[in-house]
């Protein structure tokens, strides 16, 4: 009789625990898609049907730990999530090594300069350096951003094996919808041919994919077994690129994610 109690008690001990996951999963994922949005925590509790007293304690205990930050204009994905998105690489050291070659990219190019990884159907922005133009595109470092949509997202993809890369972009699709993007490129085909395209050529110019109004360059970063660990990317308004010459963007960043690869080598 003991054991048959113990045994329900601790199957519910594990349900319980798997609730508190799932909502502290719902939590970061909600604040991060809404980022520089204001929501109270009513409108929040609402959105996510979390009772507010459980919203409350599970926030506080969120920005305790790092998970989440808060400032002014609310809560935000904290530095615990970051360092957790830079394991993804397999090398803390990449954020340090790939500083000072985002800061040279974005001075030479008068552009902002990012690192992305991929987080399962997202991509995320680790590290990211604004030029100098007033016209700065809206991305914030540890923002979950779609992984079909953006320059990063097809290098962050374009190397695995097709059915991988196929049902990667199809939860991406799932999971942030029409957001961002224009009527009828949810119809957009990319072909074996297209994607073999980028891997030969090693780079990928995105123009109006997640915004119209925003274009980005991006190049993939190796590891020794060239498998694509992070995406260097440089980014602006379209404005902006229609000034520049994409061939002399992709040899920069080329030329620094090759660097990048010698001194991780």
């Amino acid at each position: 009789m003991t054991d048959m109690v113990d045994g329900t008690a601790g199957a519910a001990r594990d349900a319980n625990r798997t609730l508190v996951i799932q909502k502290v999963g719902a939590i970061l994922d909600y604040i991060a898609q809404h980022r520089g949005i204001e929501r109270s925590r009513t409108q929040m509790a609402a959105d996510l049907q979390i009772p507010r007293g459980t919203l409350h304690r599970l926030l506080k205990d969120l920005e305790e730990e790092r998970f989440l930050t808060r400032d002014e204009t609310g809560y935000a994905v904290g530095s615990r999530v970051l360092a957790l998105a830079a394991e993804v690489l397999n090398d803390r050291d990449i954020l340090c090594l790939a500083r000072p070659h985002l800061q040279r990219l974005s001075a030479q190019t008068g552009l902002n300069a990012s690192l992305y990884v991929r987080m399962e159907e997202c991509r995320v922005c680790v590290d990211r350096v604004e030029g100098p133009s007033i016209l700065r595109p809206a991305v914030k470092i540890g923002e979950l951003l779609p992984l079909h949509l953006g320059a990063s997202g097809i290098i962050l993809t374009a190397w695995l094996s097709e059915g991988l890369r196929e049902d990667l972009l199809r939860r991406s699709r799932a999971r942030f919808g029409r957001d961002g993007m224009r009527p009828g490129q949810d119809q957009l085909h990319r072909d074996a041919a297209w994607w073999a395209a980028v891997q030969q050529r090693g780079w990928v110019l995105s123009v109006g994919e997640r915004d119209p109004e925003l274009a980005a360059l991006a190049t993939p970063l190796f590891d020794v077994n060239r498998t694509v660990v992070a995406s260097l990317s440089i980014s602006g308004s379209t404005y902006q690129f229609s000034k520049k010459d994409p061939e002399a963007i992709a040899a920069l960043l080329l030329d620094a994610a090759q660097r990048l690869g010698h001194m991780r080598a």
